[in-house]
């Protein structure tokens, strides 16, 4: 017997163009995110 493993809430975190894109897979949902990079530092908040 096989078990499937179903991976949820997937985050890849890519930067292009000096930009951060961020792809949420969760399920049959997905969303993209694109990010332009903070002038201080490089940590962003999701949109809600």
């Amino acid at each position: 017997m096989q078990s499937q493993t179903n991976i949820h809430n997937v985050f890849l975190f890519t930067t292009i163009n000096n930009s951060i894109t961020i792809i949420e897979m969760n399920d049959d949902l997905y969303k993209e995110y694109t990010l332009p990079p903070h002038p201080d530092n490089m940590i962003c908040t999701l949109p809600s």
